[in-house]
Protein backbone atom coordinates (compact mmCIF):
# COMPACT_ATOMS: atom_id res chain seq x y z
CA UNK A 1 0.00 0.00 0.00
CA UNK A 2 1.24 3.22 -0.41
CA UNK A 3 0.44 6.59 1.41
CA UNK A 4 -1.33 8.47 -1.41
CA UNK A 5 -3.87 5.45 -1.10
CA UNK A 6 -5.12 6.65 2.48
CA UNK A 7 -6.63 9.81 0.80
CA UNK A 8 -10.55 9.68 0.60
CA UNK A 9 -10.36 11.43 -2.31
CA UNK A 10 -8.07 8.72 -4.31
CA UNK A 11 -11.26 8.15 -6.16
CA UNK A 12 -10.93 11.25 -8.21
CA UNK A 13 -7.27 10.58 -9.45
CA UNK A 14 -6.17 8.24 -12.19
CA UNK A 15 -4.43 6.26 -9.38
CA UNK A 16 -7.40 4.39 -8.34
CA UNK A 17 -7.05 2.21 -12.02
CA UNK A 18 -9.51 -0.98 -12.46
CA UNK A 19 -6.65 -3.07 -12.11
CA UNK A 20 -6.39 -2.53 -8.50
CA UNK A 21 -9.67 -0.70 -7.87
CA UNK A 22 -13.74 -0.73 -7.69
CA UNK A 23 -16.35 1.11 -6.76
CA UNK A 24 -19.89 0.46 -6.29
CA UNK A 25 -23.15 3.01 -6.52
CA UNK A 26 -26.25 2.02 -4.29
CA UNK A 27 -29.43 4.05 -4.72
CA UNK A 28 -32.08 3.11 -1.88
CA UNK A 29 -35.96 3.45 -0.92
CA UNK A 30 -37.54 3.10 2.16
CA UNK A 31 -41.05 3.96 2.22
CA UNK A 32 -43.43 3.85 5.42
CA UNK A 33 -46.98 4.23 3.75
CA UNK A 34 -48.87 3.11 6.70
CA UNK A 35 -47.98 2.44 10.47
CA UNK A 36 -47.80 -1.70 9.81
CA UNK A 37 -46.29 -1.79 6.54
CA UNK A 38 -42.73 -0.78 5.55
CA UNK A 39 -41.43 -1.20 1.63
CA UNK A 40 -38.18 -1.14 0.68
CA UNK A 41 -36.05 -1.42 -2.26
CA UNK A 42 -32.09 -1.03 -3.02
CA UNK A 43 -30.14 -0.69 -6.71
CA UNK A 44 -26.39 -1.55 -6.39
CA UNK A 45 -24.70 -0.39 -9.83
CA UNK A 46 -21.02 -2.26 -10.28
CA UNK A 47 -20.95 -1.29 -14.06
CA UNK A 48 -23.30 0.80 -16.28
CA UNK A 49 -21.93 0.50 -19.85
CA UNK A 50 -23.27 2.90 -22.65
CA UNK A 51 -23.70 2.68 -26.18
CA UNK A 52 -21.25 5.53 -26.98
CA UNK A 53 -18.98 3.12 -24.65
CA UNK A 54 -19.62 -0.12 -26.80
CA UNK A 55 -18.33 1.81 -29.99
CA UNK A 56 -15.15 3.53 -28.50
CA UNK A 57 -13.81 -0.20 -27.19
CA UNK A 58 -14.71 -1.59 -30.41
CA UNK A 59 -17.44 -4.51 -28.86
CA UNK A 60 -19.01 -5.26 -26.27
CA UNK A 61 -16.56 -5.84 -23.63
CA UNK A 62 -17.77 -4.35 -20.11
CA UNK A 63 -21.34 -5.64 -19.32
CA UNK A 64 -23.66 -4.24 -17.06
CA UNK A 65 -23.84 -5.00 -14.14
CA UNK A 66 -27.03 -4.48 -11.54
CA UNK A 67 -28.04 -5.61 -8.31
CA UNK A 68 -31.90 -5.12 -7.27
CA UNK A 69 -33.77 -6.12 -4.36
CA UNK A 70 -37.47 -5.31 -3.62
CA UNK A 71 -39.33 -6.22 -0.02
CA UNK A 72 -41.98 -5.75 1.92
CA UNK A 73 -43.04 -5.99 5.56
CA UNK A 74 -45.81 -5.74 7.58
CA UNK A 75 -46.07 -5.89 11.43
CA UNK A 76 -48.95 -6.28 13.56
CA UNK A 77 -49.47 -6.35 17.50
CA UNK A 78 -51.48 -9.29 18.63
CA UNK A 79 -51.30 -10.27 22.41
CA UNK A 80 -47.97 -9.36 24.20
CA UNK A 81 -45.86 -9.60 20.74
CA UNK A 82 -45.71 -9.25 16.86
CA UNK A 83 -46.68 -10.69 13.86
CA UNK A 84 -44.89 -9.91 11.20
CA UNK A 85 -44.86 -11.12 7.23
CA UNK A 86 -41.90 -10.53 5.15
CA UNK A 87 -41.39 -11.03 1.08
CA UNK A 88 -37.65 -10.27 -0.56
CA UNK A 89 -37.42 -10.29 -4.25
CA UNK A 90 -34.03 -10.23 -5.57
CA UNK A 91 -32.34 -10.62 -8.99
CA UNK A 92 -28.89 -10.07 -8.86
CA UNK A 93 -26.72 -9.44 -12.99
CA UNK A 94 -24.73 -12.33 -13.94
CA UNK A 95 -21.38 -10.15 -13.69
CA UNK A 96 -22.27 -8.62 -10.62
CA UNK A 97 -18.68 -8.73 -8.41
CA UNK A 98 -17.08 -9.07 -11.30
CA UNK A 99 -14.66 -7.44 -13.61
CA UNK A 100 -12.03 -7.28 -16.22
CA UNK A 101 -9.30 -7.60 -14.08
CA UNK A 102 -8.21 -9.24 -11.01
CA UNK A 103 -8.54 -9.76 -7.94
CA UNK A 104 -11.89 -10.01 -7.65
CA UNK A 105 -12.14 -9.29 -3.66
CA UNK A 106 -14.33 -11.91 -1.49
CA UNK A 107 -14.60 -13.35 1.32
CA UNK A 108 -13.31 -16.61 1.92
CA UNK A 109 -14.42 -19.40 3.59
CA UNK A 110 -12.65 -22.77 5.26
CA UNK A 111 -15.16 -25.59 5.31
CA UNK A 112 -14.23 -29.21 7.28
CA UNK A 113 -17.26 -31.38 6.61
CA UNK A 114 -16.06 -33.90 9.49
CA UNK A 115 -12.73 -34.32 11.79
CA UNK A 116 -12.14 -37.47 9.10
CA UNK A 117 -12.02 -35.39 6.12
CA UNK A 118 -8.54 -34.72 5.09
CA UNK A 119 -9.26 -32.37 2.05
CA UNK A 120 -11.45 -29.33 3.25
CA UNK A 121 -13.21 -26.93 0.28
CA UNK A 122 -13.23 -23.54 0.40
CA UNK A 123 -16.50 -21.32 0.02
CA UNK A 124 -16.04 -17.86 -2.14
CA UNK A 125 -18.16 -15.15 -0.90
CA UNK A 126 -18.54 -11.52 -2.64
CA UNK A 127 -19.01 -8.51 0.05
CA UNK A 128 -22.19 -7.72 -1.14
CA UNK A 129 -25.53 -10.33 -1.46
CA UNK A 130 -24.82 -13.71 -0.14
CA UNK A 131 -25.86 -15.58 -3.61
CA UNK A 132 -23.64 -13.59 -5.47
CA UNK A 133 -23.61 -13.20 -8.68
CA UNK A 134 -26.11 -14.32 -11.39
CA UNK A 135 -29.20 -15.50 -9.08
CA UNK A 136 -32.61 -15.08 -8.27
CA UNK A 137 -33.74 -15.24 -5.10
CA UNK A 138 -37.18 -14.73 -3.40
CA UNK A 139 -38.30 -14.62 0.32
CA UNK A 140 -41.41 -15.40 2.49
CA UNK A 141 -40.83 -15.70 6.25
CA UNK A 142 -44.14 -15.34 8.82
CA UNK A 143 -42.36 -14.49 12.30
CA UNK A 144 -43.77 -13.93 15.94
CA UNK A 145 -41.79 -12.35 18.15
CA UNK A 146 -42.20 -11.08 22.01
CA UNK A 147 -39.18 -8.88 22.68
CA UNK A 148 -36.40 -10.03 24.62
CA UNK A 149 -38.33 -13.21 25.56
CA UNK A 150 -39.31 -15.28 22.52
CA UNK A 151 -38.91 -15.56 18.55
CA UNK A 152 -40.31 -17.91 15.95
CA UNK A 153 -40.03 -17.93 12.42
CA UNK A 154 -40.89 -19.97 9.49
CA UNK A 155 -39.84 -19.07 6.04
CA UNK A 156 -39.21 -20.25 2.62
CA UNK A 157 -36.24 -19.81 -0.23
CA UNK A 158 -35.85 -19.59 -3.73
CA UNK A 159 -33.05 -19.78 -4.94
CA UNK A 160 -32.17 -19.82 -9.08
CA UNK A 161 -28.50 -19.51 -9.58
CA UNK A 162 -27.17 -19.36 -13.04
CA UNK A 163 -23.46 -20.58 -14.22
CA UNK A 164 -21.38 -17.57 -13.40
CA UNK A 165 -19.26 -16.87 -10.51
CA UNK A 166 -17.12 -14.75 -8.61
CA UNK A 167 -13.61 -16.62 -10.68
CA UNK A 168 -15.04 -17.07 -13.77
CA UNK A 169 -13.53 -15.85 -17.22
CA UNK A 170 -14.52 -12.29 -17.94
CA UNK A 171 -16.25 -12.91 -20.88
CA UNK A 172 -19.58 -10.55 -21.27
CA UNK A 173 -21.67 -11.67 -24.04
CA UNK A 174 -24.52 -9.18 -25.82
CA UNK A 175 -27.72 -10.30 -24.33
CA UNK A 176 -26.81 -11.83 -21.13
CA UNK A 177 -29.81 -12.27 -18.50
CA UNK A 178 -29.96 -13.80 -15.32
CA UNK A 179 -29.51 -17.01 -14.96
CA UNK A 180 -27.09 -18.06 -17.43
CA UNK A 181 -26.38 -21.82 -18.75
CA UNK A 182 -27.84 -24.68 -16.80
CA UNK A 183 -29.42 -22.66 -13.65
CA UNK A 184 -29.34 -24.67 -10.16
CA UNK A 185 -32.72 -24.63 -8.71
CA UNK A 186 -32.73 -24.47 -4.30
CA UNK A 187 -35.76 -24.48 -2.29
CA UNK A 188 -34.61 -24.26 1.45
CA UNK A 189 -37.22 -24.00 4.30
CA UNK A 190 -36.02 -23.05 7.38
CA UNK A 191 -37.66 -23.15 11.61
CA UNK A 192 -36.08 -20.92 13.43
CA UNK A 193 -36.73 -20.75 17.30
CA UNK A 194 -35.43 -18.69 20.15
CA UNK A 195 -36.22 -18.62 23.86
CA UNK A 196 -34.34 -16.26 26.57
CA UNK A 197 -35.75 -17.32 29.81
CA UNK A 198 -33.68 -15.35 31.83
CA UNK A 199 -32.05 -11.87 31.03
CA UNK A 200 -28.46 -13.55 30.51
CA UNK A 201 -29.63 -16.57 28.92
CA UNK A 202 -30.42 -17.38 25.09
CA UNK A 203 -31.38 -21.10 23.63
CA UNK A 204 -32.56 -21.85 20.56
CA UNK A 205 -32.89 -24.71 17.43
CA UNK A 206 -32.42 -24.66 13.50
CA UNK A 207 -34.27 -26.67 11.36
CA UNK A 208 -33.62 -26.78 7.67
CA UNK A 209 -34.73 -28.87 4.53
CA UNK A 210 -33.07 -28.20 1.65
CA UNK A 211 -34.03 -29.45 -2.16
CA UNK A 212 -31.67 -29.17 -5.10
CA UNK A 213 -32.36 -29.66 -8.68
CA UNK A 214 -30.09 -29.64 -11.56
CA UNK A 215 -27.56 -29.73 -8.92
CA UNK A 216 -23.70 -28.24 -9.82
CA UNK A 217 -25.45 -27.26 -13.25
CA UNK A 218 -25.94 -30.67 -14.19
CA UNK A 219 -29.61 -31.38 -15.83
CA UNK A 220 -31.81 -33.66 -13.64
CA UNK A 221 -28.78 -34.13 -10.68
CA UNK A 222 -31.30 -33.99 -7.79
CA UNK A 223 -30.24 -33.14 -3.87
CA UNK A 224 -31.92 -33.50 -0.51
CA UNK A 225 -30.94 -33.02 2.88
CA UNK A 226 -32.00 -32.07 6.38
CA UNK A 227 -30.02 -30.05 8.87
CA UNK A 228 -31.15 -29.40 12.81
CA UNK A 229 -28.85 -27.15 14.76
CA UNK A 230 -28.93 -25.91 18.14
CA UNK A 231 -27.09 -22.97 20.54
CA UNK A 232 -26.94 -21.38 23.50
CA UNK A 233 -25.74 -18.11 24.25
CA UNK A 234 -25.19 -16.42 26.94
CA UNK A 235 -24.59 -12.87 28.03
CA UNK A 236 -21.77 -11.26 30.49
Amino acid sequence: MLIKDLNPMMIFHNWGRGDRANSLLSIELDVNPWRYINIYGQVAVDELTLSIEQERLGGYRVATALGKLAGLEFTYPLGPGYLSLIGEYVVIDPWMYNRDGAPYWTNVRKITKSAIQTDPYHVLKPFGYETGPDSIVGFVALKYAIFDFLTCQLDVKFITKGEKELDSAYDPVLGEQTPTGIPENKRILHFHIEFSPWFFLEVGSDLYWINILNSGHVPGAQQDDLEWAAFVKLKI
